[in-house]
């Protein structure tokens, strides 16, 4: 999946509440009242905090306590917003959306160490202590409000008839682009989903805002807190996928995608393998660190340019299939990848020696082949490309040998 992507379906999250309340927000609830009185609990509520829950259990598992965190902060707001948990006034209903925010960022940039330990029972009371903190508050925040609405209004007030103020909106938006400039393997999917969480969390607590119906906005809370657990959901799925799948330094693709590839691989197809010039010397020469960059940038240039897919084998070597080509073909394209990597410059972070480092240029050899009467399974023509790229590197490196 290509990173833009990971944006998509958390945006679809955002704007599926909104949507469902527009076109069956009514009947939903009316259909929770008739239950509400059984249930003596809102069908609507009840499913909202079972889906923000269900995260709580993956994000465990995989030692993923941001994500847990979020899950548990986005529940307790919830409940305050319904009064089940905490009865508290409206402006501090007003200022969960933009708490919720700021929490969310603390925590995304706060880094994974565990739950059971003193970094995670810091990480839990930076979600308790300000909630905490809203609800003692309750009350001179009110007074503090009335004394402000004469002072300025016009920052304290919102776009529309709901209880969202422009300073909130403004954290939204930092909080937004916060997010954005995380990096890292695991930013892509984290980061858009998070988002969506905290977007959500604002439609949601509002539901005066006009973006709701009139006569849905009794659903807005639990439907838009719904889509943020299938959100946080996601997240969970996406994060485990990638550690099962992904290498987590190059972020792409890893030996255990590869062999579920090669398994159902049949037809017309070429593969390659590639290895990275003279690596050792990065390693013994400038430190593991420019080893590390090394394979992160080729890796970037064979994620934009290279045809077909890649993959991480191990160590410094990389796969490559495609399907639908020839052998012959797949050498041409791989050709030029090959130049590519060859014009890119790497500045190494230390140098052993004085002065300014020196900057470093990495090539790539590459072995092409493709299935044949002889080599007529997957993992044969793999290692008829593996033979290929030795024999690159015999002829001086830096160079595509096909053997058909």
């Amino acid at each position: 999946m290509k990173q833009k992507r990971h944006w998509l379906l958390p945006l679809i999250f955002a704007l599926l509440p909104i949507l469902i309340a527009w076109f069956f927000g009514a009947e939903l609830l009316s259909w929770s009242q008739k239950l509400k009185g059984p249930l003596r609990i809102s069908p609507l509520l009840l499913g909202a905090l079972l889906l923000l829950a269900l995260p709580i259990i993956p994000a465990l598992l995989f030692n993923q306590i941001r994500l847990f965190l979020v899950a548990l902060l986005s529940v307790a707001v919830l409940l305050m917003a319904e009064g089940s948990l905490v009865q508290v006034g409206p402006v501090s209903l007003a200022l969960l959306p933009p708490l919720v925010a700021v929490l969310v960022v603390v925590l995304t940039y706060m880094r994974e160490r565990g739950l059971l330990n003193r970094f995670g029972l810091i990480r839990l009371a930076v979600v308790v202590a300000p909630l905490l903190l809203l609800i003692v508050l309750d009350g001179p925040l009110a007074q503090l409000k009335s004394l402000l609405a004469s002072k300025l209004p016009a920052v304290l007030s919102g776009p529309g008839r709901g209880s969202t103020t422009y300073i909130s909106l403004l954290i939204l938006a930092v909080a937004g682009g916060l997010l954005w400039r995380l990096r890292g393997t695991e930013f892509h999917a984290v980061a858009p989903c998070l988002f969506s969480v905290v977007l959500l969390t604002y439609l949601g607590l509002d539901g005066a805002l006009p973006i709701w119906p009139k006569a849905a906005q009794g659903a807005a809370r639990p439907l838009a807190m719904s889509f943020a657990g299938l959100s946080l959901l996601w997240c969970a799925y996406r994060l485990s996928w990638g550690r099962a799948y992904k290498d987590e330094l190059t972020g792409l693709p890893g030996r255990r995608a590869l062999e579920e590839r090669l398994a159902g691989l049949a037809g017309t197809y070429a593969m390659a393998m590639a290895d990275i010039d003279h690596f050792k010397r990065f390693n013994d020469e400038y430190g593991h660190e420019c080893g590390d960059d090394a394979l992160r940038l080729v890796a970037s240039v064979f994620e934009s340019h290279a045809p077909g897919t890649v993959y991480r084998y191990g160590g410094e070597e990389f796969t490559f299939i495609m399907t639908g080509q020839t052998p012959r073909e797949f050498a041409e394209s791989l050709d030029l990848v090959r130049e590519k990597v060859a014009a890119e410059k790497l500045v190494p972070r230390k140098n052993k020696g004085e002065g300014k480092p020196e900057a470093l240029h990495v090539t790539v050899s590459f072995g092409v082949s493709g299935p044949s009467a002889q080599h007529d399974t997957p993992h044969k023509v793999l290692g008829v490309a593996d033979k290929a790229l030795y024999e690159a590197k015999r002829l001086g490196r830096n160079r595509v040998v096909m053997i058909a």
